[in-house]
């Protein structure tokens, strides 16, 4: 629990309790926080209480300590995955089981049910996303999308959301993690919009989907976020899609014929928009060293070749 982020905790934490609890029973869970940070269960952040609670864990039976200690009894299992590699195929089966009966006991029947879903990072305003993205979803939600801001919504219902839908098209980010207790072919059919490289998102996605796509080459424009000691934080950037790879794989892939809609001059608004926004935020970050006058120069003038 070191670095008490959504994806972190999908895609390195969780993955030794499902297969505890199948080859243990019940007991109680322990959890390692850095130095100083709160130990109490109702303390955690909501969407950490919430993926415990999916699996069954709560204040009952977790122990969260914060300084070293020592343990009379510890049972530790094979985790079934790991950052960076593949999920073993036994844990995977595993999760299949475990998660479609937890989601048939969990989902509510007034959720909405929507047959293609649109994962959206447009209302992250640190980077990490593409510029323009607004946009792309606008014209997806006219054929037909519905558009998920998973910070919004709860994660069981987020899960939900993503089962039930027929097409599901991620962004390359966090939220796919949100995919890491599905199991073998849990989901149907999905594309990722790849930003840096497929590979960590593909090993979570791939295995989990009957029907899997996947596209790069989209164009890292840099980033202006930066550490507290200066050194600069890429995974903070922002990109700019391929437009004509984007629409060409969406048509050809049978997702979304968005082109006959497309309206270059509103799009590119809506890209410069998105850029004064970012910068703006990365200037306002109080904890961080902002981006010299020099570097914010040399990033728009990037854009600028870019978008020329």
């Amino acid at each position: 629990m070191g670095h008490l982020h959504f994806g972190h905790v999908m895609a390195e934490f969780v993955h030794r309790i499902v297969p505890s609890l199948q080859r243990f029973g019940s007991g109680r869970f322990l959890f390692v926080a850095r130095e100083g940070a709160r130990t109490g269960f109702a303390e955690q952040p909501s969407w950490f209480q919430d993926i415990l609670g999916f699996l069954g864990l709560g204040a009952h039976n977790t122990l969260i300590i914060n300084a070293a200690c020592r343990v009379e009894r510890l049972r530790i299992c094979q985790q079934g995955s790991c950052l960076g590699g593949p999920s073993e195929k036994s844990y995977l089966d595993l999760l299949q089981a475990f998660s479609e009966h937890r989601l048939a006991e969990l989902g509510h029947s007034n959720w909405a049910k929507y047959r293609k879903v649109y994962v959206s990072r447009s209302r992250v305003p640190h980077g990490g996303n593409f510029l323009g993205e607004r946009y792309i979803e606008k014209l997806l939600r006219e054929r037909g999308f519905h558009i998920l801001y998973p910070e919004t919504v709860p994660f069981v219902q987020q899960i939900w959301t993503y089962a039930q839908a027929q097409q599901l098209i991620f962004c390359e980010g966090s939220a796919a993690h949100g995919c890491e207790l599905f199991g073998t072919g849990s989901l149907n059919e999905v594309l990722l919009l790849g930003k840096r490289e497929l590979g960590t998102y593909t090993r979570v996605l791939a295995p989990r989907s009957k029907n899997f796509h996947a596209q790069k080459g989209h164009r890292l424009l840099g980033t202006l976020r930066r550490e507290a000691n200066g050194k600069a934080l890429p995974h903070r950037g922002v990109h700019l899609f391929d437009v004509p790879h984007l629409l060409s794989d969406l048509r050809e892939k049978m997702f979304a014929d968005i082109e006959p809609l497309f309206d270059a001059a509103a799009y590119e608004a809506t890209v410069k928009d998105d850029l004064y926004s970012y910068v703006a935020y990365s200037l306002q970050q109080p904890r961080a060293t902002p981006a010299s006058p020099t570097e914010i120069a040399e990033f728009l003038l990037e854009f600028e070749r870019a978008t020329l």
